[in-house]
């Protein structure tokens, strides 16, 4: 799980989800807060429709959230938003951890 202080808390969370026009990659967008926050803030959001059972939604939060930690302590150039796991041709969950892990790459890293 992330730090305290990495994640996004209830007031920021529901003022990110409702505004944005996302980053995409196959199977996850990122909604980012309009201002921008003193240091990257995250949080995860799988759905219930998309995934019924809670053992792959928690597998996927806790796939993504480790994504996401190694990136932290990697110290590149992050963006900071809500990472949502949306619909695509081929479930998420059927994916490996290293897929799943490079597509949090692709949708997070800021490219100079």
């Amino acid at each position: 799980m992330l730090k305290k202080y990495q994640r996004l808390n209830n007031s920021e969370f529901k003022e990110v989800f409702k505004l944005n026009s996302p980053y995409r990659v196959p199977g996850l967008l990122l909604l980012q807060p309009e201002s921008p926050l003193l240091f990257p803030k995250y949080a995860v959001a799988v759905s219930k429709k998309l995934y019924p059972r809670r053992v792959d939604r928690n597998r996927l939060r806790r796939v993504i959230d480790q994504a996401i930690r190694q990136l932290i302590n990697g110290q590149n150039k992050l963006r900071s938003g809500i990472v949502v796991v949306s619909k695509a041709d081929e479930k998420l969950i059927n994916y490996s951890t290293e897929h799943i892990n490079l597509l949090v790459t692709k949708l997070l890293v800021v490219k100079d």
